[in-house]
């Protein structure tokens, strides 16, 4: 019998060869765009999910309000006395962290090429789960002189991965730093919304600044930070 209804469904097709071909290719595309949206959804809503304590992890964000029109305003930035006042006002928090990109020149073949690195206080590996590959695993961003780098910057910049112990030399404000690579991380995930080839202390930060702009960033509530 199944072979029977086989044999005209063939039969059919043959016979309304544009029809079917237009059916056919209509249900492969809509087919295709579904399993295309899944795998979309799917990925959007994994993200950051692979943190061992992802449910216990915030952001905080800033939002402001227009006092004459009403807008209000939202910022992923927010000011960097508030980590302080969080940190003192909350107990139950374990960690509290700025986390800021920037640009920091790094010697590189004799030359010094600008790239845009991260920048954490020390608690930056033990809130995330970014797995370390080779060296200190607990307390890699304790010194200012430290630098942590993932395993893909570590190959871009000796050629090897297990490169705890060497050295780069980075420019901040025009004096030059000698740090010493402490960690070697994973590679990160595509699904993770902290991103980075490198991370360094957050001191480094604002050793690439003037002591003017260093005392304003670290007092001030009106400058977004992170």
């Amino acid at each position: 019998m199944i072979k029977n209804y086989i044999k005209i469904a063939f039969r059919n097709l043959r016979k309304n060869k544009i029809d079917s071909a237009i059916s056919i290719g209509g249900l492969a595309v809509g087919l295709a765009c579904c399993i295309l949206l899944v795998f979309y959804v799917r990925f959007e809503w994994s993200h950051d999910n692979f943190h061992e304590n992802a449910d216990r992890i915030y952001r905080v964000t800033d939002q402001s309000e227009n006092p004459s029109t009403g807008e209000v305003y939202k910022s992923l930035t927010t000011p960097y006395p508030l980590a302080a006042v969080l940190d003192s006002t909350f107990p139950q928090a374990e960690y509290v962290l700025n986390i800021v990109k920037g640009p920091v020149d790094i010697k590189e073949n004799d030359k010094f090429i600008q790239q845009v690195v991260t920048f954490s206080d020390p608690g930056f590996f033990d809130t995330f789960t970014f797995p370390i590959l080779h060296g200190n695993s607990s307390t890699p961003l304790e010194n200012p002189d430290n630098i942590v780098l993932t395993k893909e910057a570590a190959l871009r910049y000796f050629g090897t991965t297990n490169v705890v112990g060497q050295s780069l030399t980075i420019r901040l404000n025009k004096e030059e730093y000698v740090l010493t690579v402490s960690a070697v991380t994973q590679n990160i995930a595509k699904n993770s919304s902290i991103k980075f080839d490198m991370v360094l202390p957050l001191e480094n930060y604002f050793r690439n600044e003037s002591p003017e702009n260093r005392k304003m960033m670290r007092e001030t509530w009106y400058i977004g930070f992170g």
